[in-house]
């Protein structure tokens, strides 16, 4: 008996699954990967990891620069495999690093939905 661990590209997964049917014992335990690449034929980290270069390489992907809304910075938590929720730390920190600057939209007052965030370095 063996245990076989292996890393599929998302676009493989369906059919990696698939091919499994019938011979293996268990269901197969998924786990997603977040910051790797295929690199040559091996699993490298597409980043260093830090949060801050992690975020600056999605912004980058998704082509937010001139306004960030909060719901960016959710769905960002979310894509490095952490809570939504805690999306107001990132903001801090990318604020500290002087990655973002924040500002408010003219004209509204208060609320989260005025606030926004701009890229210092695009």
């Amino acid at each position: 008996m063996f245990k076989i661990e292996i890393f599929v590209e998302d676009k493989k997964l369906a059919d990696a699954l698939r091919g499994l049917v019938g011979l293996a014992l268990e269901a197969p335990k998924v786990t997603p990967i977040v910051n790797a690449k295929a690199h040559k034929g091996k699993v490298v980290a597409a980043t260093n990891g830090d949060p801050i270069e992690l975020f600056q390489k999605y912004a980058r992907d998704k082509g937010l620069k001139d306004e960030i809304k909060v719901n960016d910075f959710r769905d960002f938590t979310k894509a490095i495999g952490r809570s939504a929720n805690s999306y107001s730390h990132f903001i801090t920190k990318l604020v500290k690093a002087n990655v973002i600057k924040k500002g408010r939209i003219p004209g509204k007052k208060g609320n989260v939905n005025s606030m926004r965030y701009v890229m210092v370095n695009p």
